[in-house]
């Protein structure tokens, strides 16, 4: 795959060091991330290209001549910085934000722990490039913003980095060869954030060219912002923490990588750069079978995909959200369905536990396979309620396919008050239903109201059905012999007493 983002050639303006004659080359490309605190750090101006030359090695915000700075004056941020001598190593400390237009040469910018570099870009677009001999960003907490062209950063190692495009041209940042130079993988300590017009794309190397795949990794999450659009193609993607899709997340080279999300997922309305790719904002699952998710998938937006492309679900996760519909799916995990998923192309391979929760039911609908099968291989189904009891006669469309003849290794649904039951239709129609009257627990209170030689009993007989009353009559106190009284099971029940004859006592019984 050939890279689509080129540099046109800039023109130096060349102070403070009249024999200098810099090489013109192309410059390659970098990743993005960082916190949305730090994204009110970002300069909209575009850096010119004045250069300056340090001098010496030390602090960014050192003022002392030729430490680093030749004369002790701290680059603007419309100047770019060229590092002549290998042996110079500057210190982008904490002192301040640094704003600044690029960084090349032969020399080395090292990051401070909490520091923040932001990289405005040249008037070619371009911040930092493969020409500097060493950047290193790995340090705790420190942030690197890319505001101009991200295709001409590098690929190196970061904690938190952010790529920002506020120039209002789609940048595009390529991992694989590029201008002649092998493509590069590279680590995010922490976070990755896109907002702006960008295009990560990464590629494989160049068959036979012994270059490193040019895989990524992110600590923490990755947040793809509008207009913004992550496509790992034939490299692998792992971000160890949750992802938000703003814009879009895509993979236009599934026969290579995988794509590994080891936290959750989740998708909300956004917008893409019109100019860099003709699909809708969203999760588009590629043909492609190597998405990877361990964690939840919510989806507020727009998920979708075509020919083979399916996610493979590990752990334990729920799905939720917006409908969708995917050519197919693999719960390889515990699964727990809390919307309309439509499967468009295959049955689902199930080796796990499905689940739905009766609160929040959802459903699995097969519309593509018209088999006799539902599931390519049987796993288990587990029903649980976080809610309140199911009434009699509730339905829930749990499953829906062409036919139902595949069985479950196992099938658990849950406890139903006393009374009701279970109607098993799930290899019928894909329903189950609840029948029966609920028997309720304990007994009810006997309540009595006397009116002269009148005796009124009454108790809650809809409640508790099946109660009778019955009575004794012992002067010595309380027996254990009781008889009916011609009670009904239905309250209340009048009886005729004399207040002036022996002590009468009545209780209820359902027995």
């Amino acid at each position: 795959m050939e890279s689509k983002y080129s540099r046109p050639e800039q023109t130096i303006v060349q102070i403070d060091n009249p024999n200098y004659n810099p090489r013109m080359k192309m410059k390659q490309p970098i990743p993005a991330l960082t916190l949305l605190s730090l994204l009110a750090l970002a300069s909209s101006c575009l850096a010119q290209d004045v250069i300056v030359y340090p001098g010496g090695s030390g602090n960014w915000s050192s003022t002392v001549p030729n430490q680093p700075w030749t004369n002790g004056t701290i680059p603007a941020a419309t100047n770019g910085v060229w590092i002549m001598d290998p042996s110079i190593n500057i210190t982008v400390d904490t002192a301040t934000n640094v704003y600044i237009g690029f960084l090349e040469g032969q020399g080395a910018v090292t990051m401070a722990a909490n520091s923040t570099l932001i990289l405005l870009g040249d008037s070619a677009g371009a911040q930092l490039t493969s020409y500097l001999d060493t950047f290193d960003a790995t340090a705790s907490n420190n942030t690197v913003i890319l505001e101009g062209n991200i295709a001409h950063a590098s690929t190196v190692n970061y904690y938190n980095l952010v790529m920002s495009n506020t120039t209002g041209n789609a940048s595009g940042f390529y991992t694989g060869p590029y201008d002649g130079l092998p493509g590069s993988g590279f680590n995010i300590a922490n976070d990755c954030i896109m907002y702006g017009s960008n295009l990560v794309q990464q590629s494989s190397p160049d068959p036979g060219s012994g270059d490193p795949e040019t895989d990524i990794t992110i600590g923490h999450n990755l947040i793809i912002g509008t207009n913004s659009i992550w496509d790992p193609s034939g490299s692998s993607l792992t971000v160890m923490g949750d992802t938000f899709v703003y814009g879009m997340l895509e993979d236009l080279n599934g026969a290579l990588g995988t794509n590994t999300f080891m936290g959750n997922i989740t998708i909300y309305p956004g917008s893409r750069y019109l100019n860099i790719r003709q699909y809708v904002p969203g999760w588009y699952v590629s043909d492609v079978t190597q998405w990877e998710l361990w964690g939840n998938l919510t989806n507020y937006g727009t998920i979708f995909g075509h020919g083979g492309g399916c996610i493979n679900l590990f752990g334990t996760n729920i799905i939720a959200g917006n409908p969708f519909t995917l050519p197919g799916m693999f719960f390889n995990g515990t699964t727990t369905i809390e919307t309309t998923l439509t499967l468009s192309n295959a049955s689902p391979v199930l080796l796990g536990t499905l689940q739905f929760d009766l609160a929040n039911p959802g459903e699995l609908i097969v519309q593509g396979v018209k088999t006799n099968i539902l599931f390519w291989v049987s796993g288990n189904l587990n029903v649980l309620n976080s809610g309140p009891a199911p009434a009699s006669g509730t339905v829930y469309h749990l499953l829906s396919a062409y036919q139902y003849t595949n069985n479950f290794a196992s099938v658990s649904l849950p406890t139903l008050p006393n009374g009701l039951s279970w109607v098993n239709n799930l290899t019928n129609n894909g329903t189950i239903s609840v029948t029966g009257t609920i028997i309720p627990t304990g007994s009810p209170t006997l309540k009595l109201n006397q009116s002269g030689s009148t005796l009124t009993l009454s108790w809650d007989s809809t409640t508790y059905p099946g109660f009778k009353v019955q009575a004794q009559t012992n002067s010595a106190g309380l027996g254990s012999t009781w008889y009916a009284t011609g009670s009904t099971t239905t309250s209340p029940f009048v009886t005729t007493i004399n207040p002036s004859g022996s002590s009468v006592f009545f209780r209820l019984s359902n027995k």
